[in-house]
């Protein structure tokens, strides 16, 4: 039997048999490929615009009431997503309500921008489309005037909210309620607007064409009456019902025109703030001169003392400077300032949950102090955890957990706290940084040295380098008053020369702090002694120290040399960093008092101040992290 030829029928059996076939996978669509952008990134605004431009121009064509079903559902996607994340976009709104009345109709579309004014309650242009879009679609002309007034609640104290009381007054004109408009005009002349004089003019001109009797209410009528009787009595010159109205007219126009001045006056006070190039929201930064208009504008107003006024002005502030953890901060201690803890709490809330990020955490952490102190503990705490779980081994957030923790009486939650931030970070600084401060705990809270003195020892295998470990070790040493803190400093301080992996200069620089101990401690010179001769070899003489005619004595025989005194400033803020109370600094004000046109407090505790968004700990991004000892 030839062996080729059974070579090649297997070789024919083999190409023979069949393969399974694989369908290849769809190509993912431009709608699927965007959603997953903006999933993956919700902050990328970019995105999020090209998805909505998806959304409303589908394949099948413009969005109307017989686009197909899935192009519908993914408007209403895209939509609600966005507006989740960007509420403040009143344009979108708009769009969205136009786009839900093509495909739903009027009660959708409503329903819409009902959504649409919780979202951004104090948009102009939102409210005088919603207006005019109920006064399209609906008959019930109390209803509408009903959406006005509730939109001259909510924008009618805005400086540029002229166009939407033109809207309001040319409505009621519509209906042919010169009372209406009359009353609406009153609101006007009294309240400082940009475009102001139009409405004085408008007001007299209304005026002209009622009766006197109708300009003003029952009582203040009678009252101005009798005034004006009362003077004609007293001329003796008698007038007629006629004259008497006559007079009646002009002193009403008198008085307003009385309030038209004042409030002009209070105009010009104002103009100077408004020079105000952005008054809507976007993700791209102000400049500075235009934070610092807002927070003078904030400041004008809130030694104007209007507390309406006040509220107005921080509630437009916070749409261009929604981003902003300095407004959010200074607007909730205000309303906490005047009583209105609900409402401060109500602003908490909107800034962690919509506008600041626990990447920006400031807010959060005042959030977390000011519910600590309405005690509302258990939102406080989880206040923490959500920020803690967003932001692992971010440093203030921990410290700041474990402070409240300790403050209810939970040391060994505060512990907790510490060891898993411990755990859930690779970075050795902040693991030293952590073990520190749970040593801390154990010696000023439990009141176990023994404890504090183990969690060292253990760490110290650990970080070999970490002076700023090395350094709180030796401070809680010395500073025991027991007269064992001779015989313990001793051992951590040869543990220190021949354990630790500090540099000569570091160690030098403990030394010395050391022998500052033994010369206030030691009942013997000879431990001193010998310090003095391993200093000589870690500390290297300068020439100014050891020239001669030298006013400042060698290194050798001053405990105070330029080194020690630069040592003893680190050691105070290696202490002041790790300190267990710092709660002065941030629980009273929620997060530090204002600084000049910043935050400052939230750094104070831990060797550094906050400055800008996010700066915590000194040596640390604004974020918590890395940094140096």
């Amino acid at each position: 039997m030839d062996p080729t030829a059974d070579s090649v029928e297997a070789s024919s059996s083999t190409v023979a048999e069949p393969q399974p076939s694989v369908t290849p996978a769809a190509p993912q669509s431009e709608w699927d490929k965007h959603w997953e952008i903006v999933t993956k990134n919700p902050e990328d605004f970019s995105s999020w615009e090209y998805l909505i431009g998806l959304a409303e121009q589908p394949s099948a064509g413009p969005i109307s009431a017989e686009s197909p079903e899935a192009d519908k559902a993914n408007v209403r996607k895209a939509y609600d997503h966005f507006l989740a994340k960007f509420p403040l976009c009143f344009v979108y709104w708009k769009k969205y309500a136009a786009l839900v009345l093509l495909m739903d109709g009027p009660s959708k579309a409503e329903e819409v921008y009902e959504r649409a004014v919780q979202g951004i309650h104090n948009s102009i242009d939102l409210w005088i489309d919603y207006c005019e879009f109920k006064a399209r679609h609906s008959t019930d002309e109390e209803e509408i005037r009903g959406i006005y007034a509730r939109g001259a609640a909510a924008v009618g104290l805005d400086f540029l909210s002229h166009p939407f009381w033109l809207a309001y007054i040319q409505f009621e004109e519509s209906k042919q309620k010169p009372g209406n408009v009359l009353t609406i005009l009153e609101k006007t002349i009294a309240t400082p607007l940009r475009d102001y004089q139009q409405f004085f003019d408008k007001y007299t001109q209304v005026a002209a064409a009622l009766p006197v009797k109708e300009l003003v209410s029952s009582e203040e009528y009678a009252q101005i009456e009798g005034e004006v009787r009362t003077a004609t009595q007293d001329n003796e010159a008698p007038q007629t019902d006629e004259a008497v109205e006559a007079e009646v007219r002009q002193r009403i126009q008198a008085s307003r025109l009385a309030i038209f001045n004042k409030n002009q006056d209070q105009i010009r006070k104002r103009w100077s703030f408004e020079f105000i190039k952005r008054t809507y929201f976007h993700v791209k930064s102000l400049d500075e001169a235009a934070l610092s208009n807002w927070r003078s504008y904030l400041d004008f107003e809130e030694q104007e003392g209007d507390a309406a006024r006040i509220r107005a002005l921080y509630e437009r502030c916070l749409v261009p400077c929604a981003m902003y953890e300095e407004f959010w901060q200074r607007y909730t201690r205000y309303l906490a300032s005047q009583g209105d803890i609900d409402g401060a709490r109500g602003a908490f809330v909107r800034a962690t949950t919509i506008f600041l990020s626990p990447q920006r955490p400031l807010v959060h952490l005042a959030y977390a102090a000011f519910e600590e102190e309405q005690g509302q503990i258990q939102e406080a705490r989880a206040a923490y955890k959500r920020l803690i779980t967003a932001v692992p081994g971010h440093v203030e957030a921990t410290i700041k957990f474990a402070q409240f923790e300790r403050r209810s009486g939970k040391i060994e939650d505060a512990e907790e706290v510490l060891s898993s931030a411990i755990s859930n970070t690779e970075d050795a600084k902040l693991q030293a940084y952590f073990t520190v401060y749970k040593a801390k705990l154990a010696a000023q809270h439990k009141l176990d040295n023994d404890a504090a003195r183990q969690i060292y020892e253990e760490a110290s295998s650990k970080f070999l380098n970490s002076k700023f470990l090395w350094t709180n070790w030796l401070l809680f040493e010395i500073h025991q008053t027991s007269d064992s803190a001779l015989s313990y400093s001793k051992v951590l301080w040869e543990a220190i020369q021949t354990r630790s992996t500090l540099s000569s200069e570091e160690k030098g620089q403990l030394g010395q702090r050391y022998r500052e101990f033994l010369l206030e401690r030691d009942t013997t010179i000879s431990a001193l002694n010998e310090l003095e001769r391993e200093l000589s070899t870690l500390i290297k003489p300068t020439s100014s120290s050891t020239s001669p005619g030298s006013r400042k004595r060698p290194i050798e025989d001053s405990g105070h040399s330029h080194s020690y005194k630069q040592h003893r400033t680190d050691e105070h803020e290696h202490s002041a960093s790790a300190s267990s109370a710092p709660a002065s600094g941030y629980y009273g004000s929620w997060g530090g008092q204002q600084g000049q046109h910043g935050q400052q407090g939230y750094g104070g505790g831990y060797g550094g101040q906050s400055q800008g968004q996010g700066q915590s700990y000194s040596g640390y991004d604004q974020y918590g992290h890395g940094g140096s000892y």
